[in-house]
């Protein structure tokens, strides 16, 4: 997905205007952003019925549509599988869903188009789109271990989730279903990192957390990574260092920038050692 955060991305499906464009077209964003969107919606038919010919793209979100049935979309009527799929194919990048808390029984979740350089310029072919860079969210998400939440977010407006004050942290997109990065606010964050010390083997919660990780490698210079990693690392990592879900995510934090080991010369070393001091006093 850093790949496909930066302005120099482009969309799933596009014209192929010269030759060059289209050994272009074979590259980590079709393989990797296409496996995610397939994820979300399955391929066998698909795959069984244009086997040995030519398609459009339309094809695939057609077929789709032919064996949705009765799966309900954004607007409470039957998913309209090929508008559902062009926002996904015909955009570049990918949206950041946070989860905010109005207050202690109220949660909003929006989104908004992530560019790792905010300002960078796209390709001019590229860069009007449609749909305004807004996307159908499929969101799912659940409380503790408890059964799994589907609702959609849609593209043009937030989604409200009403809650118990005392309820577990809210974990959106845990077994990465769907083709975004997750953020919470500040609040969230810190009901997370609370819930991982008093039980650091909480299978939901390990997966927020290394969520937290994947998010600082894909934002990297922009949202409170010093922060998450005080949270995190500091608090849970040193508490349970022996713990396997740890390990994984310490492996995470060590490669926030380059991907490198964290060791006394990276800069990675240096990022932790400074929050080290701070981590104890972040109120949890």
């Amino acid at each position: 997905m850093a790949l496909d955060s930066l302005a120099a991305s482009r969309p799933l499906s596009s014209v192929i205007d010269m030759p060059v464009e289209i050994r272009e077209s074979y590259d980590g964003i079709s393989y990797d952003r296409g496996a995610c969107i397939i994820s979300m919606i399955h391929e066998l038919h698909y795959l069984k019925k244009f086997s040995f010919k030519n398609t459009r793209a339309n094809d695939l979100w057609q077929s789709f549509d032919d064996i949705v049935g009765g799966t309900i979309g954004p607007d409470g009527m039957k998913l309209n599988m090929i508008d559902f799929g062009s926002q996904w194919s015909k955009q570049m990048g990918f949206p950041l869903v946070t989860v905010e808390h109005l207050n202690s029984t109220t949660l909003k979740i929006r989104q908004e188009r992530y560019m790792k350089v905010p300002h960078a310029v796209e390709k001019q072919k590229y860069r009007s789109s449609n749909y305004g860079y807004k996307w159908d969210v499929p969101l799912w998400y659940q409380w503790d271990n408890e059964k799994m939440y589907h609702k959609w977010l849609k593209k043009d407006e937030p989604l409200y989730i009403q809650m118990k004050s005392s309820d577990p942290p809210i974990v959106i997109n845990a077994d990465r279903r769907a083709y975004f990065i997750q953020n919470y606010d500040d609040h969230g964050w810190k009901k997370i990192a609370k819930q991982l010390v008093k039980n650091h083997e909480d299978l939901l919660v390990v997966s927020a957390a290394s969520s937290a990780f994947r998010t600082m490698k894909i934002l990297f210079g922009g949202m409170r990574e010093n922060q998450l990693i005080s949270l995190f690392y500091n608090k849970l990592v040193r508490k349970s260092y022996n713990s396997i879900y740890s390990k994984y995510i310490s492996r995470e934090v060590e490669t926030v920038e380059n991907g490198g080991p964290d060791t006394d010369k990276s800069p990675q070393y240096h990022m932790r050692k400074s929050t080290e001091e701070e981590s104890s006093s972040l109120e949890m």
